[in-house]
């Protein structure tokens, strides 16, 4: 008999079985491991998804403003009024809808266009002013959802507009 063998007999002879299966302690540590491979995947998906949204609402206004800018250039002038207006010029002129077909258009009522950022938010039109030097934009509110005002005195519209993306962000792209 080998040395295997007799202590398996002896412990059968003084009336102990072998363990099966894990302890407790084994158990503990096996599902602290699995808990943390798990907290890793749910933390990097999430640095994934919002990347991803980051990546497309940046390509959503890359193509808006190649548009906006494809329409000056043909038409010496920038489209008016609001989100939905500004748009609709853009969707009918034959110059800036190669650009702007790309971009993924909902129609929410006739003749009321809507463009989503990645984040799941409206992208805003905003128009020149009178009194400046800048051309028309689109924007994204971003991550949070709150357009903010970077020049505003209100400490929250500033907090706000820091993670505001424009399509003026995303120019050195279109040269």
């Amino acid at each position: 008999m080998n040395i295997t063998g007799s202590i398996q007999s002896a412990l059968l002879r003084s009336g102990s079985r072998p363990q099966v299966g894990m302890g407790l302690i084994e158990m503990l540590f096996s599902m602290v491991a699995i808990m943390v491979v798990l907290g890793i995947i749910v933390l990097v998906s999430n640095t994934l998804r919002a990347q991803t949204a980051d990546a497309d609402t940046r390509q959503t206004l890359r193509l808006l403003r190649a548009s906006l800018l494809q329409y000056h250039e043909t038409h010496n002038t920038w489209p008016s009024g609001p989100t939905s207006n500004a748009l609709l010029v853009l969707l009918c002129d034959t110059a800036a809808k190669c650009a702007v077909q790309s971009v993924p258009i909902i129609m929410a009522q006739p003749r009321v266009p809507i463009v989503y950022d990645g984040f799941g938010h409206a992208v805003v039109y905003l128009p020149s002013r009178r009194d400046s030097p800048h051309p028309p934009d689109f924007a994204s509110a971003g991550p949070d959802g709150y357009m903010g005002d970077s020049a505003s005195q209100n400490d929250n519209q500033r907090l706000a507009a820091t993670d505001n993306i424009y399509g003026i962000d995303t120019e050195e792209h279109l040269q």
